[in-house]
């Protein structure tokens, strides 16, 4: 049968491929539309005409070397490149024979350009996958690793090529392997794996805080299914969490502190100034006259805890000064003598008089305490505490509470210092001890350091900021009081019935004309009725319908020079918001009745000093 050239030529015009013939001599003899469209020519400008002389930039490019490797070989060549002069890319096919050569070829631009893209779009996705703190692993049916990147590696602390071919499980805490297995499981019937925290085990041996998430990838074609597993590094979130909760969790304690303090307060200053009235009533050689003092020497132990709990929840004023460091640590070591048991000595070397430091004095004190009552707990053996101060090379007052008891581990290094946190047993400590003193020395400016380990016992440092300045000398009083109180028109305002009472009967017994009332709306019914004739204010804080501190101000407005005493548990910030330019004073309760007469004076006679 002869050969259809007619049905061959229509079947090559028909092809969406370009097809020409060459002659060995590299001159056209045939080319389809679809050739001379992508050559922007027309099959007549080509037929007969040699390939180099009408495409000359082609002389020596691939196309040139493949073609005349195929001529010379008389294989098949089949290749892809672009050619820059039309900035194209064509796939080619070339089968050789005795006449020429036969060339199949198509524009693959966009196909080139989409796998460009492609690639660069791996390639940025790679780098994110590879640069990125996320843990990233490609989990076979098995359960097994078979890829990994380096956040992985960094968050296991196992090299990235050790990662490969491990399981899954191994890197999972065992408390928690029931959570990576219910996830697994739940890919496996179709659904959907919620994110899970599970601890996640090191190759250090050690545990860091883990969020996983698991995502099932079904691959085409049959081929086995895996999942993608993201690790996130949790530790540093878990550990803010944390200490959000503690700090919540203060300042709940220090609003519960600020109520609790307020009413008892009221108790220990009913109990204090009635026991000084019954005293002061008394024949001095009574005996009953110790048990009064016992009496007032315990509440004032009582308002000590208070001011220790206000003091926490920063709601008691911070009234610092000059103090002498040797004083303070005299007065410390005199009340631990009491709570010291007989196996564990107590040594104060002498401490330099020269050493001040600015704080308030109370408060360092209730540090001190603190630090040696803990040093205490870690003795049950028995053992040495020293209480120490120093001033440092650099000039620096340092005080240091060292014990011999049993130390610390790192653990517990780490978080000696949160809220609540305590290593007694239930019932022998809140774990709000040395929380206190952290804050002290924030308020102070100091730093708070603490050495200690496992067999070694523990070192605590106060360091302070050095101070220049000494207290200047009290000057002794003259005879007699600096100020009359005989006669002074008082108002005395005070929510609670017993505590007003008390204040009255001390008031009255110096010759003070006091006038009572409940609160502050009632405060200003008395001043109308007595027609502003008030020589002084003394006030409750928190009361209810209207406080000491705007009961002040309205006062303030009416009678700019008029003294106030505030009378409180707590009055943060009420001594230095009040209008005017009158005296102002405070007195903290539990107050003895030397306490209250003797702020009544010096604001009497401070608002003398300004008419």
């Amino acid at each position: 049968m002869e050969p259809d050239f007619q049905a061959l030529a229509e079947t090559l015009e028909r092809m969406t491929d370009g097809f020409v013939f060459l002659d060995r001599g590299w001159v056209y003899r045939y080319v389809n539309q679809r050739a001379a469209a992508l050559f922007g020519r027309t099959p007549e400008e080509l037929v007969g005409r040699n390939i180099w002389e009408e495409f000359p930039e082609g002389v020596g490019q691939p196309f040139d070397l493949a073609y005349r490797e195929a001529r010379d070989t008389q294989k098949p060549v089949f290749f892809e490149d672009y050619y820059a002069p039309w900035d194209r890319w064509f796939e080619n096919r070339v089968f050789p024979s005795a006449e020429g050569l036969g060339i199949f070829f198509s524009e693959i631009t966009e196909r080139k350009r989409a796998e460009e893209a492609l690639r660069e779009s791996e390639s940025r996705f790679r780098a994110v996958c590879e640069a990125g703190p996320l843990g990233l692993a490609l989990v076979g049916p098995d359960g097994r690793i078979d890829e990994a990147n380096p956040g992985l590696a960094t968050i296991t602390g196992l090299e990235r090529g050790a990662l490969t071919g491990t399981r899954l499980d191994r890197w999972v805490a065992d408390a928690d392997a029931p959570l990576l297995a219910t996830a697994r499981r739940a890919l496996s019937e179709g659904g959907r794996a919620r994110p899970f925290d599970a601890r996640v085990s090191r190759a250090t041996g050690d545990h860091l805080a883990g969020r996983f998430t698991l995502t099932r990838v079904e691959r085409p074609n049959g081929s086995p299914r895996f999942d993608l597993v993201t690790v996130e590094d949790v530790s540093a979130q878990r550990i803010a969490e944390r200490e959000l909760r503690e700090a919540q969790r203060r300042e709940a304690v220090g609003r519960l502190a600020a109520g609790v303090a307020h009413d008892f307060n009221n108790l220990l200053t009913i109990v204090v100034s009635l026991a000084e009235l019954v005293r002061s009533e008394l024949p001095p050689d009574l005996p009953s006259g110790d048990d009064l003092a016992q009496i007032i020497r315990a509440a004032e132990r009582g308002a000590g805890l208070t001011r220790q709990l206000l003091a926490f929840g920063r709601q008691r004023i911070f009234e610092p000064k000059v103090v002498s460091v040797a004083s303070s640590v005299r007065e410390v070591e005199r009340l631990l003598g009491r709570l010291l048991p007989e196996n564990v000595v107590l040594v104060a070397p002498p401490v330099p008089h020269h050493l001040w430091i600015r704080v308030d004095e109370g408060q360092l004190q209730q540090a001190l305490v603190n630090l040696v009552l803990n040093a205490r707990d870690a003795l049950e053996q028995g053992g040495r505490i020293t209480l120490e101060a120093l001033q440092e090379a650099a000039g620096q007052p340092c005080i240091r509470v060292t014990d011999t008891g049993e130390g610390m581990s790192g653990e517990t290094l780490r978080r000696v210092r949160e809220a609540y946190f305590t290593t007694k047993a239930p019932g022998r400590g809140s774990g709000l001890g040395l929380a206190m003193v952290a804050d002290f020395m924030e308020e102070a400016g100091g730093t708070l350091e603490i050495d200690s380990a496992p067999g070694r016992g523990t070192q605590v440092r106060l360091r302070f900021p050095s101070v220049d300045d000494q207290p200047e000398p009290a000057t002794p009083s003259p005879e007699g009081d600096p100020v009359a109180l005989a006669g002074v028109r008082a108002l005395v305002v005070e929510d609670e019935r017993l505590v007003r009472s008390a204040l009255l009967r001390v008031l009255q017994r110096v010759g003070v004309q006091a006038y009572e009332a409940r609160h502050g709306e009632d405060a200003l019914l008395s001043w109308e009725r007595e027609d502003g004739h008030i020589d002084v204010l003394i006030t409750d804080v928190v009361m209810p319908v209207l406080g000491g501190a705007a009961l002040a101000r309205r006062l303030r407005e009416r009678r700019p020079d008029l003294p106030v005493l505030f009378v409180s548990g707590y009055a943060a910030g009420a001594l230095h918001t009040l209008p005017g330019e009158g005296a102002v004073g405070y007195v903290e309760k539990p107050f003895t009745t030397e306490a209250l007469l003797a702020a009544l004076r010096r604001i009497l006679g401070r608002s003398q000093e300004l008419e």
